[in-house]
């Protein structure tokens, strides 16, 4: 077990004031399975009354608004954590985690990664994937269903028979870790939070939130369930994106783009289904023609006693 002091903090700039700002943030660390949570301090500039509930995910999600005209906005959040992976308690399976979602839906690229991760697992070379079988992967049956997710349930079956014979969920997501690391050179300016996995894989170029998407999509269509996570991780200077697979009623972690397991120095901030399920702030504001500027800084660091 670690304890980590954590601070995020995170301004936005407006070209021109601003009024009438409505937002939502997903920036407080909870305590889970694997974290206890402790002294969390939120501050908020402009000053104003923050109403905090859980969402779907059991994240924090504070909401505030702001009337009067402001050129800025900011906040910031502190706490400490006491992060245990290696007495990560139990969690409910939930089926939404086998599906595709908005920013994981695959493609050509990502098809053949699939492809390639299925030989690595089941411990033979990859075969190649035809024009044709591109082709009826990405066709839609007469009801209107994805024709790939029939492909996805023959291999969750087959690679079903094989984990209960020779290896463990985690042990084939670390392949595709692997591959998905492989696969990338990390690269930040060239995506955005709109980008898919698909288009991520296609240029081989992205950041976390990539490597964490195109991970996300192999997992799922190999069998296993899989969520994106928004977190903090020491060094990163903001805030990181990683992985986390559903194993004898766990959630593991692993970082695609470190190409490791999450160890006791990861802070989950929020959980989902893929990046827009964990956007740390969101708003809304009226303005004339308002440009924004964005700058976010983020510190980790383990305080021994």
């Amino acid at each position: 077990m670690k304890k980590l002091v954590f601070d995020y903090a995170m301004k936005l700039s407006f070209s021109a004031p601003v009024t009438d700002h409505r937002f939502q943030l997903r920036c407080v660390p909870a305590s889970g399975p694997r974290q206890q949570v402790v002294d969390v301090k939120v501050r908020v500039s402009p000053e104003t009354t923050l109403e905090s509930q859980a969402d779907a995910f059991d994240s924090v999600v504070m909401t505030g608004y702001i009337p009067q005209p402001h050129d800025s906005f900011e906040y910031s959040v502190t706490g400490i954590a006491f992060v245990d992976n290696d007495h990560t308690k139990p969690e409910e399976y939930k089926p939404l985690y086998r599906f595709d979602s908005a920013l994981t839906i695959p493609g050509p690229s990502i098809l053949a990664l699939i492809e390639r991760c299925q030989a690595d697992i089941a411990g033979a070379e990859a075969p190649v994937m035809s024009e044709s079988a591109l082709d009826a992967a990405g066709s839609v049956d007469v009801d209107g269903a994805d024709a790939s997710q029939g492909q996805g349930d023959a291999v969750e079956s087959a690679l079903g028979r094989r984990r209960s014979q020779d290896s463990s969920v985690v042990d084939d997501a670390k392949l595709v870790m692997q591959r998905v690391f492989e696969a990338f050179t990390y690269t930040p300016g060239l995506t955005t939070i709109r980008t898919t996995a698909e288009e991520a894989l296609t240029q081989g170029k992205g950041v976390c939130q990539d490597y964490a998407h195109a991970m996300l999509t192999v997992c799922r269509h190999l069998g296993m369930p899989a969520r994106y996570i928004a977190g903090l991780l020491g060094g990163e200077g903001a805030t990181h994106a990683w992985v986390e697979v559903y194993d004898h009623d766990r959630w593991v972690g692993l970082d695609p783009t470190h190409n490791r397991l999450v160890n006791d120095e990861y802070i989950t901030i929020a959980h989902g289904r893929d990046y827009r399920d964990c956007m740390l702030d969101i708003g809304i504001f009226s303005g004339a023609n308002v440009t924004q500027e964005q700058w976010v800084n983020a510190s980790v660091h383990e305080q021994r006693a």
